[in-house]
């Protein structure tokens, strides 16, 4: 009898577990991403952040791309999911997207035109599709090399630095 109610309260507490991870989970993937960004001051110039599966959410991203608007040591940000998605991505926001060079891969760029728009290379936006420059034009791969990036690809708007503490605050 004991052996039964210790593998019925076993199984109680495992459901439980389970429901927890499901929610979290949920709550990843579609609200609220904590993403680690490192921009190194390195030659490719790609900014690309490659997942990191040891922690939930956390990307070491590479690359000088977004300097001087993402610290070269390395932050923590948080990436908005939800309410990109019902407010839609504008023009100016800083977004993590998948890479269209590797899709592995994600980026940090920050969009310059959407659709219907004109790039600053003179391109229309086409409908469904953004276009991301790096913040530090001379040393970025971004859409003057790959062209527009469909929204599909967009993962979220970086809105929120936490790490370092000296520089937490709203990303712009």
């Amino acid at each position: 009898m004991a052996a039964r109610g210790l593998l019925s309260e076993f199984w109680e507490r495992g459901k439980a577990l389970a429901q927890f991870a499901c929610v979290v989970h949920l709550f990843h993937e579609h609200v609220l991403e904590i993403t680690m960004v490192r921009s190194r001051h390195e030659a490719n110039g790609g900014g690309v952040c490659s997942a990191d599966r040891r922690g939930c959410g956390m990307k070491k991203c590479m690359g000088p791309s977004m300097v001087p608007t993402l610290n070269p040591e390395g932050d923590v940000v948080l990436l908005d999911r939800l309410f990109s998605k019902f407010q839609g991505i504008r023009k100016g926001d800083v977004v993590v997207a998948t890479s269209m060079q590797n899709p592995k891969q994600t980026v940090c760029k920050r969009v310059a035109a959407v659709a219907g728009e004109r790039a600053p290379c003179g391109t229309r936006v086409p409908k469904g599709h953004v276009w991301l420059l790096g913040d530090n034009r001379l040393n970025s791969t971004d859409s003057r090399q790959y062209g527009p990036v469909p929204m599909a690809m967009v993962k979220g708007r970086v809105f929120l630095r936490v790490w370092p503490p000296w520089y937490a605050g709203a990303i712009k």
